[in-house]
């Protein structure tokens, strides 16, 4: 089984996934006149445009990514002008995201990036192939998760 598993190259694909969608949406920001983004930001503003008002917790949860990592991204968006981040009125140990008007601003250029990002992989499967890769990607991604939570 080893032998087999090694010749796959499942994580080095992915990775190289991850890559070109990254090279893809930095170049597509830049051609938009936004430079002071980087494509993980993406996830955060999704999830402030999503909810409008987001605890830190929350997006931690949405991105898979650590409380302490979405702090500190959040708190580059702020000093860029692109979220506030407020006490919540009802949990004063949690903090409540919360999009400006420049970011407002961005939305539709968000949205067509990321319509664009997504035609450019729709364009290589059939819709039943999407769906057999998503389900496949989502089930690696639990294997992961379950052995994270077991350590």
């Amino acid at each position: 089984m080893d032998e087999v598993v090694s010749d796959y190259g499942i994580i080095s694909l992915a990775g190289k996934l991850r890559d070109y969608a990254n090279d893809f949406i930095h170049e597509e920001l830049m051609q938009e006149g936004i430079c002071d983004l980087l494509p993980c930001h993406g996830d955060i503003l999704y999830a402030v445009f999503k909810k409008r008002e987001v605890k830190v917790t929350e997006i931690a949860a949405l991105t898979h990514r650590s409380k302490s990592t979405v702090s500190s991204m959040v708190d580059k968006l702020r000093d860029l002008g692109y979220v506030t981040k407020l006490k919540d009125e009802h949990d004063p140990r949690a903090l409540v995201i919360s999009p400006t008007q420049k970011a407002e601003a961005i939305m539709p250029v968000f949205k067509r990036i990321s319509m664009n990002l997504t035609k450019r992989l729709l364009q290589e499967f059939t819709d039943e192939e999407l769906k057999t890769l998503e389900r496949l990607l989502k089930r690696a991604v639990v294997g992961f998760e379950s052995r994270v939570e077991l350590s």
